[in-house]
């Protein structure tokens, strides 16, 4: 009996082994891209339709930041941004400089903290959320957007010392237009700027009249316009700025003190999008209507790319051409 004993645990022994080895050698389950919860125009639909394949993988968080390693991120940022690609030439000196005037914004997290250090200007805009909470404590430029996380428990809330630096407050994209238009009116109540920044296809189902209310409370107004630009592969882009230029004026007739920020930029898996596009796109905007817009604000993908003019890549470029260093114009 004991040695038939012995034979079972030996069985299953080497039935685990193999079992074991089987399980490594099969291709892990692929992760899918995560569905687009935004209306869909068709074009829109059978591009991400088309992307709903393996996702990129997510890039390894960046090192906290500390008090040791601020002046550290800073240097490393400078040099990051040293020796790109010169200027695109066929933009004109003139459009250049007039973009360079215009404010830039982006999101702080621990991989953007030096770039945002050496090079921001006290009109670029800092979008914080909870990702970038412990982070914020070491900034000292620009203008600040917090976005503190629902009220829900699930997440904590900003810091006191946060909120009291904070310039702006914003709610979620996905925040319904009445939500956005009480919350503004309780945000000015406070003494703070209130921020908002809804999707180009929301744009389009609430229709110029229905912009126009919510305009009125937006100090800052941000246009989600990346998919009207990603879908428009005319070398004129009339069709992405026909819907932008929809819809400027009345954010601006609306609140002609405000501030408008075109953001471009989409997940790798839906376009992603590069220096080059954007900067093209913006100049055309730029010299069709000059007054259409006060800020351009890159959307940065934390997907893991090889390419470098993708993702962190692309957000580098763009702030190597709109805040060049002295001689590098």
């Amino acid at each position: 009996m004991k040695r038939q004993s012995c034979l079972i645990a030996g069985l299953a022994a080497v039935i685990a082994l193999y079992t074991a080895a089987f399980a490594q050698a099969q291709p892990a389950a692929p992760v899918k891209a995560v569905a687009d919860e935004r209306p869909r125009s068709q074009a829109g639909a059978a591009q991400d339709a088309n992307a709903e394949t393996t996702a990129p993988a997510q890039l390894p968080r960046h090192a906290p930041i500390t008090k040791e390693t601020v002046a550290a991120e800073i240097q490393e940022a400078k040099e990051s941004i040293q020796g790109l690609d010169p200027a695109p030439s066929d933009i004109s000196p003139a459009t250049w400089k007039a973009l360079r005037a215009k404010a830039l914004g982006y999101r702080l997290e621990e991989a953007t903290f030096g770039l945002w250090e050496a090079t921001a200007r006290p009109d670029d805009e800092l979008k914080i959320d909870s990702g970038g909470f412990d982070a914020a404590a070491f900034v000292t430029r620009g203008y600040f957007r917090l976005q503190p996380p629902p009220e829900d428990g699930v997440q904590q809330p900003p810091p006191a010392s946060l909120m009291a630096r904070a310039r702006s407050l914003s709610l979620s994209e996905k925040a319904e237009l009445d939500d956005l238009i009480k919350k503004g009116r309780e945000v000015h109540a406070q003494g703070k700027q209130f921020s908002v920044a809804p999707t180009g296809e929301r744009l389009l189902s609430w229709g110029p009249e229905k912009v126009a209310e919510l305009a009125k409370v937006a100090d800052v107004f941000k246009i989600q316009a990346e998919r009207w630009l990603i879908e428009d592969q005319s070398p004129d882009k009339k069709d992405f700025l026909g819907k932008v230029l929809t819809f400027t004026p009345v954010i601006r007739k609306a609140n002609p003190r405000g501030r408008i920020f075109i953001e471009l930029g989409r997940r790798l898996n839906r376009g992603g999008g590069t220096a080059d596009q954007w900067v093209h796109a913006l100049a055309l905007l730029y010299e069709k209507d000059a007054n259409s817009f006060d800020g351009f604000y890159p959307f940065i993908t934390r997907q893991a790319t090889s390419d470098p003019k993708q993702g962190f890549g692309a957000l580098r470029q763009m702030v190597a051409w709109m805040r060049p260093v002295e001689g590098d114009k």
